[in-house]
């Protein structure tokens, strides 16, 4: 190349090649560039070809037209440069996971030796240093490239819609790296176990309930229905005592079961408007003195926490409903938050009351074994003794806290296995938090209910603690899962407070 030239930038426009590479690029330097091009002006130079194509340097390009500049520096390549060689110029900088994954597929021939290895572009020239070149790790590359292969599974392309919204997501540190891999994954097995899963054309919902009104899995001290719980028609008034749910969070997992399904909404206010429509019928059969926890977490969108959690409550106390506390839960496994921003570690769990009149008792505090008191109490309860002690608003879960595995699915993803069901939800709660609440708002042999069973978790802390229980899940796969849970009822016992 020749000596520094300056040129009206004006005259300038972006390669195609360069185009293929990184598009529309926008970089987290941005704003630190614009400011430092503001003050000091383009100190290093563009790279163009003969015919004024930028091969390198389009964000300074950009600026330099934001602020009207009249001429940049730059240097020009005496031949035009192919793909291979404007990627290796625009090497060693932060660009986003998308523009990392062309970069590596342009330049993997020249990271190793062996077949497909560029000796025209490098000659014998050492390899290139896969990390240095692209700026990650290899780790961090590796998850990258599953996360690829993984969108090409679930919509058959990378450049299909959908596979592009979850790139554009992680461009923009909306969702980190491994939360993303974990979710493509996830969501890969339940494609998989959802296939035996017929739906109704006209609802979206799973063709039993269309056929057949609804099947039910019952035994003596337990009912699950696969059934939509916005209807609760069959149960009859002031039955249930206690209802304990975690519902589909907003925008946050597919759980395979239709497009019309709860949680995929595509605002935030028409997804607390459905969510509080399930608990309409849920006042009618709630007895007067009874109690409903509802356990939901929020999800950024849009670069910003849009609050769902607290919508819903609003819209619940609109609609009639008397919000008597909120419990915080602290996770431990949880999801890593990007961007600037804190590690949201925290989920809410409100309870709901129909009167003032509700039924609330913590004698059972007092019947804690000494050996789970001193693990527990400074934690999960507070008070100077076992008569004043009520559990805490905050329930803290990480491990330099609380030294258990608490809300494990591995047993039961192993069991489920052996048994040859495929296990595909793991988004689940401890068994300690429906313990409190049952134990706290309902009486040995009261019906306790959960809207959304999913895997059993309330189902089985219910049985355990000598309630009746009905449940509803749409999922039969899920239902699958519960019941292998529900065989299981030792594994629940081991992680309660009390043991019944």
């Amino acid at each position: 190349m020749e000596k520094v030239q300056y040129v009206d930038p004006k005259r300038l426009t972006v390669s195609d090649a360069h185009q293929r590479i990184y598009g529309n690029e926008v970089s987290s330097e941005y704003s630190l560039l614009y400011d430092s091009i503001k003050k000091e002006g383009i100190i290093t130079p563009l790279i163009i070809d003969p015919n004024n194509f930028i091969v390198s340097g389009t964000l300074r390009w950009r600026i330099a037209i934001e602020l009207e500049m009249s001429v940049v520096p730059v240097l020009v390549s005496p031949t035009p440069l192919n793909e291979y060689q404007i990627a290796l110029l625009n090497t060693g900088r932060v660009k986003p996971k998308s523009v990392i994954l062309k970069e590596y597929k342009l330049l993997k021939p020249l990271f190793q030796k062996g077949k497909g290895y560029r000796s025209d572009l490098l000659g014998d020239v050492e390899v290139l240093d896969q990390s240095k070149m692209l700026g990650v790790s290899d780790t961090t590359l590796n998850r990258l490239l599953q996360i690829e292969k993984g969108l090409i599974e679930l919509y058959g392309s990378i450049d299909a819609e959908k596979a592009q919204n979850v790139l554009c997501d992680l461009d923009n540190d909306i969702i980190a790296i491994s939360p993303t891999l974990k979710m493509i994954r996830d969501k890969i097995k339940t494609n998989k176990s959802s296939k035996n899963i017929q739906l109704n054309p006209e609802t979206g919902l799973p063709l039993v309930i269309g056929q057949i009104g609804r099947n039910q899995v019952f035994k003596d001290n337990y009912t699950i229905h696969q059934y939509d719980s916005k209807d609760l028609s069959f149960l009859e008034d002031e039955t249930i005592q206690t209802v304990v749910c975690s519902p589909p969070y907003w925008r946050r997992r597919d759980y395979g079961i239709g497009k019309s399904q709860l949680g995929q909404e595509k605002s935030v206010e028409e997804y607390c408007f459905n969510l509080a429509k399930h608990f309409d019928d849920c006042k009618r059969v709630l007895k007067e003195d009874g109690s409903l926890f509802v356990n939901l977490a929020d999800n950024i969108n849009n670069f910003q926490y849009p609050l769902a959690p607290y919508r819903f409550a609003i819209e619940m106390i609109n609609r009639g409903w008397m919000l008597n506390d909120q419990i915080t839960w602290c996770k431990n496994n949880v999801i890593y938050t990007d961007a600037k921003r804190t590690v949201k570690c925290d989920e809410v769990i409100f309870h709901f009351v129909k009167t003032s009149r509700f039924y609330y008792d913590l004698s059972w505090i007092q019947e804690i074994p000494k050996h789970r008191t001193e693990f527990y109490e400074c934690e999960i309860l507070y008070g100077e003794n076992k008569k004043t002690a009520k559990p805490r608003s905050y329930i803290e879960f990480r491990d330099n806290v609380v030294k258990s595995n608490i809300a494990s699915t591995q047993w039961l993803s192993s069991e489920c296995s052996r048994r040859k069901i495929p296990f595909t939800h793991s988004a689940t709660f401890p068994e300690i938090i429906p313990e409190i609440c049952i134990r706290s708002t309902s009486r040995v042999g009261d019906i306790v209910c959960d809207l959304f069973s999913g895997t059993a978790v309330t189902a089985s802390v219910s049985t355990v603690l000598q309630r009746r229980f009905v449940g509803f899940e749409l999922n039969p796969n899920y239902i699958e899962q519960g019941l292998v849970r529900l065989d299981n009822l030792d594994k629940t016992k081991s992680n309660l407070l009390l043991s019944a």
